[in-house]
């Protein structure tokens, strides 16, 4: 009996050294990955899904431009041209009923970057995930786009059934409060700052409204955005993806030991 325990014992200590890996803590390497929350292992639409990280908030035009300047800094002018934010793409908004200044919103730094393509999306992810494993050297760090039935797990924030990220099945609160930046918001038309409104229950900001997320399978961006009803940002809606003001991503994290 006293082997038995002793054996137990030992199990549990090795056991603990893997910790990070089930209750979501990042290694001492990667800790400063802040932009990320853990996302536990769960069960969506029939199937299993594994635990992964994801950006906290939609990328921003701070974080985004990062990339580009690394992209200059590196001499890859063609690719800095090509994925580059198209400013263009604001003319057919109404510029006089926005919240924000379409010729200087890329330089908002806390703002969901948009007007790029899902080429850049990809891009950056990809110059991400090269980052993290420039900089150290036990884990390979994989970013990229989420799968939609990630995406919207993600969402659900652990409430199975209710459309919106906060567990509810109303935009409006018992307050009459506008919980998303959508067509409705009293915060007036226009993307709003990233880290807004409530985080759902898994830490994640603007899950519903603000702009709509590209997903890495199929060609349609999720949650609604701000231009959306709230009928139209749930946790379901879609609309095409395309390069416009009404879309932006966030990127999922995956690691693993060298």
């Amino acid at each position: 009996m006293q082997r038995k325990f002793i054996y137990l014992f030992f199990i549990a200590i090795v056991m603990s050294s893997f910790s990070f890996v089930s209750d979501g803590k990042l290694p001492r390497k990667l800790r400063k990955l802040k932009t990320v929350s853990y996302i536990p292992s769960g069960q969506f639409d029939g199937q299993s899904i594994a635990g992964f990280y994801m950006f906290e908030t939609e990328v921003t035009n701070l974080q985004f431009r990062e990339f580009l300047a690394s992209l200059k800094r590196s001499g890859e002018r063609k690719l800095y041209d090509e994925y580059c934010i198209n400013n263009s793409m604001w003319e057919p908004v109404e510029a006089d009923k926005l919240n924000v200044n379409p010729m200087t919103y890329a330089m908002l730094d806390d703002y969901p970057v948009v007007n790029i393509s899902k080429n850049a999306a990809e891009a950056y992810c990809k110059w991400l995930s090269n980052h993290w494993n420039t900089v150290q050297d036990d884990y390979v760090v994989e970013f990229r786009l989420p799968l939609e039935s990630e995406w919207k797990y993600a969402a659900q924030g652990g409430h199975k059934h209710a459309p919106y990220p906060w567990g509810g099945y109303y935009m409006r609160n018992n307050k009459d409060c506008v919980l998303a930046q959508v067509a409705e918001s009293d915060k007036g038309l226009g993307p709003v700052e990233a880290e807004s409104y409530f985080p759902n229950d898994f830490g994640l900001y603007n899950m519903s409204g603000n702009v709509s997320e590209m997903l890495a399978d199929g060609d349609v961006a999720i949650g609604g955005n701000w231009m959306s009803t709230a009928a139209d940002a749930t946790i379901s809606s879609t609309i095409p993806m395309e390069q416009s003001p009404f879309v932006g991503f966030r990127p999922v994290m995956t690691y693993k030991t060298r």
